[in-house]
């Protein structure tokens, strides 16, 4: 998969993974400002793409759904550095 391709694809699965699990997770707002929604989902974290189901952004996401976490992150970048994962 191009690594462009990659990064649509996970961004479409985070996002449809917040979009199903939103209405029924969000509560009341928390303290002074209001919290966004997907920010209030259990998350997974992925560091390394390919270290993490061998970068098969579909079986992350089911075993993402499989445990219960409704919000998906990968880390594409550090301290403005594009990660090779990530550059075409």
């Amino acid at each position: 998969m191009r690594p462009l391709a990659l990064i649509a694809a996970v961004a479409c699965l985070g996002l449809s993974l917040v979009a199903g699990a939103a209405d029924a997770r969000s509560g009341p707002a928390t303290g002074r400002f209001s919290v966004p929604a997907p920010l209030r989902l259990n998350a997974m974290w992925i560091w390394q793409l390919p270290k993490a189901q061998g970068g098969d952004v579909a079986a992350i996401g089911a075993r993402a759904k499989a445990a219960g976490f409704g919000a998906v992150y990968v880390k594409s970048a550090d301290a403005g550095n594009v990660w090779a994962q990530f550059t075409p």
